[in-house]
């Protein structure tokens, strides 16, 4: 019993003894370091289209070479980025115009002043970009055309476009994008850019009006009169005159579906041409018309209860020509609607409205 219990005491502390080892060991950890990644940093001045390009030159090298995104430490490809991402955002540009007058005809002398754009990533090291801007000049050949070339860049913006006695159309287009658009502009020698210009006449001694007035719905003719600017005259003093009709003829000021409206415009003693010219400083010769119709279904794809209309007006036999606008707004709850008219009426006979 007694040598029982004495290897039961020896067991004890040996396994006491081994117990007190362990604890006493320092335990050791292994550390797995993870490589800290780099932001891809947005230049804070670059042009979008640059810095989409290096983003695009930095995919390509790292799908082309399965390596791991760029660390802190890792620019060695960058300038060679940079570089690439330059060039390929400033190319050559051509642009090549003609210039001609409101009769076709090819305008010389005309001089033009462009700039032209390049932009930079400005350096590996700095996330940010700048612009350089080149001033060029042309001048229009005897066939009106001139040719701009020579410098690279992302875009041209005409500055100017200038001959003494010609007016500039506002509709002409001012920057041409040739990098970094949704559509780039492609020049092409044999289909030039139009621009058109006015030549001025000598200046006519013109009656002008710009007045707010009102018409009513129920097709009650209105009488103008394009010398004096009173309305409600009798024809034999009038020159054009003007009915409007509105169906529903009466609604609520807080309505909002579409209704039906039909306007007629007429000539006293005379014709009309619509015209959407941006200059219309002479009136034609033919092809007048004794009226324009005006007219507006509910379902009228270009339906609006606003209405503007140009037109020249031969009236008085032809004693009278003019350039008129008007601008019907048909939406009044009141028996009579809003109307406002625009014109220049030449009374000598001529049909040069050139003010």
């Amino acid at each position: 019993m007694k040598r029982h219990r004495a290897w039961l005491l020896l067991f004890t502390a040996i396994v006491l003894i081994v117990a007190l080892l362990f604890w006493r060991r320092p335990i050791q950890r292994t550390v797995v370091s993870t490589p800290a990644i780099q932001a891809t940093a947005q230049p804070s001045n670059a042009s979008p289209s640059v810095a989409n390009i290096v983003a695009q030159n930095n995919s390509a090298t790292f799908a082309t070479t399965n390596a791991k995104p760029p660390i802190q430490n890792d620019r060695s490809r960058l300038p060679e980025i940079y570089e690439k991402a330059n060039a390929t955002h400033n190319i050559p540009v051509e642009f090549y115009g003609q210039v001609i007058d409101q009769n076709s005809n090819p305008v010389a002398g005309v001089k033009i002043d462009v700039t032209v754009r390049q932009q930079y990533v400005k350096s590996p090291t700095e996330y940010s970009g700048y612009d350089v801007e080149i001033p060029m000049e042309a001048s229009s050949e005897e066939d009106g055309r001139f040719v701009i070339q020579g410098k690279k860049g992302d875009s041209l913006h005409i500055d100017s476009i200038q001959k003494d006695g010609y007016q500039l159309s506002s509709q002409v287009r001012k920057t041409y994008g040739y990098v970094g658009t949704a559509i780039p502009f492609h020049p092409d020698s044999q289909n030039p850019v139009i621009i058109k210009m006015w030549k001025n006449a000598v200046s006519a001694q013109l009656i002008s009006q710009d007045k707010d007035t009102r018409i009513p719905y129920d097709g009650t003719p209105v009488t103008f009169n394009l010398l004096t600017g009173q309305k409600n005259v009798d024809n034999s003093a009038g020159d054009l005159r003007v009915t409007l009709i509105r169906n529903p003829l009466n609604i609520p000021s807080d309505y909002r579906n579409a209704f039906e409206w039909h306007a007629t415009i007429e000539a006293v003693d005379g014709g009309l041409i619509q015209s959407d010219d941006e200059f219309m400083y002479e009136a034609p010769e033919e092809g007048y018309q004794p009226q324009i119709q005006i007219d507006m279904p509910t379902n009228a794809a270009n339906w609006s209860n606003i209405y503007d209309i140009s037109f020249y007006a031969k009236t008085r036999g032809g004693k009278v020509y003019s350039r008129v606008k008007f601008e019907f707004r048909v939406d009044s709850s009141k028996p009579q609607t809003g109307f406002t008219i625009t014109s220049s009426a030449n009374p000598n006979g001529s049909r040069n409205l050139q003010p």
